[in-house]
This record gives C-alpha cells, sequence and structure tokens, in this order.
C-alpha cells in the first residue's frame, strides 16, 4: 500500500507490539527522517535497592498497557491518537 492511501486510513491493532510491527514498515515509506522520542529511564526512591533492582535496561523493555515504547518514533506531519494525559498540569501529554 502506497503512503498516500494509508494516510486516509486508520490502522487498529489488538496489541502495542502489533502496532509496531504494522507502523515500522509505513514509518520506513516516509521520506523524512523519523524524530525519536524516548521515554524516563530512570525511577524516583528513596530505597537505593530500588535504583538497583531496576536499571534502565530493565525500564526500557517496560511498555504498559496505553503507553508508548520507550523509543518513539514519528515523523513530521503524522497523525498521532493521544489517548492519556499523563500529568495536565505539567504539560505532560
Amino acid at each position: 500500500m502506497e503512503v498516500e492511501q494509508l494516510s486516509k486510513r486508520v490502522i487498529l491493532a489488538p496489541t502495542n507490539k502489533k502496532a509496531l510491527e504494522m507502523n515500522r514498515p509505513i514509518i520506513a515509506k516516509l521520506q523524512d527522517e523519523p524524530y525519536t522520542f524516548y521515554s524516563s529511564d530512570s525511577i524516583i526512591s528513596e530505597d537505593q535497592n530500588d535504583l538497583q533492582n531496576y536499571p534502565p535496561e530493565f525500564l526500557h523493555d517496560l511498555t504498559p498497557s496505553g503507553m508508548p515504547p520507550h523509543a518513539l518514533m514519528l515523523n513530521k506531519g503524522v497523525i498521532v491518537m493521544l489517548l492519556i494525559s499523563l500529568n495536565p498540569k505539567q504539560g505532560l501529554l
């Protein structure tokens, strides 16, 4: 399917994993280089054991339901559907 055809469709997927599998080849077809946005990779805890038990590599592999992956690739002009506002008081979507 060509990019022009895809721009007029909605793609629904049952899981985040399946959505990522479908999105990667579509983003690869776009002419512009994608921007990569990364999630936070640290925790806030007074317990030093927590900092050792949850290294950045472990946090990068987590993708809770409704949350984007650690490395989210987007192109300028793509349509994004936001499903949750993480912290509206701080302007975080």
